[in-house]
């Protein structure tokens, strides 16, 4: 079982969404970064949750390749270039789904954040911006079939979800879980 189906199951609650409900409104998710930014004591400023009232609508030939939606993401800490510490973002993710689920998680012997050189980006994708960033989503199905070496080639500007797949399950789209969708997810930065 793949980390992300893993997270997938562990991070379910709550009844499954269907159709257009897949991925929720901007305002939606808004609502669950504050949430988290309150109960975890991120301190993501009021300022920072200012945003456009409305996701941006996928094109034709987004939705061509499989995208089903935009999701609202945050880049936490500094890398020591100016981007965001993308192992320090999944790990808050995590520790969110952890005290959100209280205690009822298990603990991928894959993902271990005490060991972040287990935990990085792949070699050539896009670095993840600080602050609140918008990616697409794309659930993967039909990357299922590939190996890890043909889809790193596939990729091209895209990106596997790396922090992304912890913060859209744990914090935004739990119910995504609950419909039984692959999670191998690529995203696409804006």
């Amino acid at each position: 079982m793949s980390p992300l189906v893993w997270l997938q199951n562990l991070c379910s609650k709550g009844q499954p969404k269907k159709g257009d409900e897949l991925i929720l409104t901007l305002q939606e998710q808004i609502k669950a970064w504050r949430k988290a930014n309150h109960k975890m004591g991120w301190n993501i400023t009021p300022d920072e949750f200012d945003m456009p009232d409305a996701l941006p609508k996928l094109t034709d030939e987004d939705r061509r390749k499989g995208f089903i939606g935009t999701a609202l993401f945050y880049g936490f800490g500094d890398d020591g270039e100016g981007h965001a510490e993308p192992v320090l973002s999944g790990r808050l993710a995590w520790e969110y789904a952890c005290k959100r689920r209280k205690g009822k998680t298990w603990q991928c012997e894959y993902v271990d954040f005490n060991k972040p050189e287990d935990i990085r980006l792949r070699p050539g994708a896009s670095v993840r911006p600080k602050g609140f960033y918008l990616a697409k989503i794309q659930p993967g199905d039909r990357f299922m079939n590939l190996t890890v070496s043909q889809l790193r080639k596939r990729f091209g500007i895209n990106t596997g979800c790396g922090p992304e797949g912890f913060q859209f399950l744990a914090i935004t789209h739990a119910h995504f879980a609950e419909i039984g969708h692959s999670m191998e997810n690529t995203v696409k930065l804006r």
